[in-house]
């Protein structure tokens, strides 16, 4: 919130001596100055229509000619309804933002540079073609940033209309929305690394000394000591006993598990 007198103390020597400026931003407020708090926007709006009364209306109709430029009545007819509806409580700001929302953004909220780019695109100008539009040694790169409704003014009327915002030919960019993965819809079968392990070649190894699942581990025989007669701890009976079942599902699964946690490291 923002004390209203305070706001008032700062701006009075920015307007005319005679603009009786309490007067008029207790008018566009509809309410006293004696209230110690406004919100902020609402603030702002009101020293807006209290010097330059048509400032939102102007906007407006920059924004239906701009992108319903076909449909003139309609739009002045649209025009004066949101007005109506806004004025009273101060709410023009909010306003604007559901026009842009619902037709497109202002020519405004562009950089410069970026207008000067697709306006001289739509005509085929060339920076020479741009000068020649003002007096000899007018026009520059920090005239249109410090004065730039009044270039594209002067180039409207001599080239014709700026390009509306969602037509310009800038590259567009695509965004690739978060979303969750899970294990089972990455489980695949193991691929070779190039350059690295020979995942694929393990498994199948595995599979032809026994497909996973074709025999129960109770039905197999245990063999408690190593190729070369060496006794084997229990830990290394069960790795034994196992060991085609685990070649041929652990990669799958560990696979999965990486991906999955890649990706839900990036959310």
């Amino acid at each position: 919130m923002l004390r209203l007198s305070n706001l008032l103390d700062t701006v009075r020597d920015a307007v005319p001596a005679t603009f009786n400026f309490d007067s008029e931003v207790r008018k566009a407020t509809r309410s006293k100055l004696g209230r110690e708090t406004l919100d902020e926007v609402q603030v702002y709006t009101a020293i807006r229509k209290a010097t330059n009364p048509n400032f939102y209306r102007r906007r407006l109709e920059r924004l239906f000619n701009l992108y319903q430029f076909d449909r003139v009545a309609e739009n002045g007819k649209r025009i004066q309804e949101l007005i109506d509806r806004n004025s009273p409580h101060n709410t023009e700001e909010e306003m604007i933002k559901q026009v842009v929302m619902d037709i497109g953004p202002e020519l405004s909220s562009i950089l410069p540079r970026h207008r000067m780019t697709a306006f001289m695109k739509k005509y085929r100008l060339n920076e020479g073609d741009v000068a020649f539009a003002f007096p000899s040694n007018v026009y520059s790169s920090l005239v249109l940033e410090n004065s730039t409704e009044d270039v594209f003014d002067e180039l409207c009327r001599k080239y014709g209309n700026e390009p509306r915002p969602t037509s310009y030919l800038f590259p567009p960019v695509a965004y690739e929305p978060d979303r969750r993965t899970y294990l089972l819809e990455n489980l695949s079968f193991p691929q070779n690394i190039p350059g690295g392990a020979s995942v694929r070649d393990d498994v199948l190894r595995a599979r032809e000394k026994r497909p996973p699942f074709t025999h129960s581990p109770f039905e197999r025989e245990l063999y408690k000591t190593s190729k070369s007669g060496r006794e084997l701890s229990e830990i290394e009976v069960l790795q034994e006993k196992h060991e085609p079942e685990f070649r041929q599902i652990i990669p799958s699964i560990a696979d999965a598990l990486t991906k999955v946690i890649e990706q839900h490291t990036r959310l």
